[in-house]
């Protein structure tokens, strides 16, 4: 994949690629902290700009970049209520004036867009697709473009895994069906840009994940998937009583927080 490194700084890191996105600027960033992708898809002739999932203590950086590339925010959104990190959604909001979209099932505070299955999030010529896809938490989300031929799949779908469900009414009965029934009837060579990696790769594709997924593959039965979820013992996300609250309220600290 064709990239470019940006000296953003050392935790902060961005590929280039404009092959998947005839006519537009996309960067692919890494917070190495929390090991989120954060996505900025950008039309290369007017500038409008969406933002896929921001970390909140990244938002200084999110600013140059669109300053130093003369990009023009226009969405900001999240696939989900995140708890291994808080968002910068809100935050980034509030300093650029564009609104903040979030899932309808979160019922967040401080969010300009409720989403809901089948919603467009338009730029210019090109659109993405908000799809439901509950399971790894209820209030999950993927978004396609409109040829299908680009996905990004949140915590839903991971590059060889996929997100866990033993939190936030997630269940792995949901997540199943929304992998089987909305990831899996995608074409084999649609390109899957996930919201996290741990082993330093970057994308993937629909057709691989449905023959290599170490947890759900085209011919695992729901049956299968139920008992490898139910036993993986992951530990407890380390920031997660933290971040819920704070991403349930765009990033900013809850009012029932606060100690008086």
């Amino acid at each position: 994949m064709a990239s470019t490194q940006l000296n953003i700084n050392k935790e902060l890191k961005t590929m280039r690629n404009t092959s998947e996105f005839p006519y537009m600027i996309f960067h692919q960033l890494f917070d190495e902290e929390s090991s989120t992708f954060t996505y900025f898809i950008a039309n290369a002739c007017s500038r409008k700009t969406i933002v896929i999932d921001p970390v909140k203590s990244k938002v200084d950086e999110y600013l140059k970049l669109i300053y130093d590339e003369s990009l023009i925010l226009d969405q900001i959104l999240d696939t989900h209520v995140h708890a291994d990190h808080i968002t910068g959604g809100g935050l980034l909001a509030a300093r650029t004036g564009v609104s903040y979209g979030l899932s309808a099932k979160a019922e967040g505070k401080h969010v300009d867009w409720h989403l809901k299955n089948g919603d467009e999030v338009h730029l210019c010529s090109e659109s993405l697709v908000a799809l439901e896809t509950p399971g790894h938490t209820r209030d999950s989300m993927v978004f396609v473009n409109h040829d299908k031929s680009v996905f990004f799949t949140g915590d839903t779908m991971l590059i060889g895994a996929c997100g866990r469900t033993d939190f936030q009414n997630g269940s792995s009965q949901d997540l199943y069906n929304s992998i089987t029934k909305v990831i899996y009837a995608l074409p084999d060579d649609c390109i899957i840009f996930p919201g996290h990696d741990y082993n330093g790769q970057t994308q993937t594709t629909v057709g691989e994940q449905k023959r290599f997924n170490k947890r759900i593959r085209s011919e695992t039965r729901r049956i299968e998937f139920v008992e490898i979820m139910n036993n993986l013992n992951l530990p407890r996300p380390k920031l997660m009583d933290i971040a819920v609250p704070f991403n349930l309220n765009a990033g900013f600290k809850p009012v029932s927080m606060f100690q008086y």
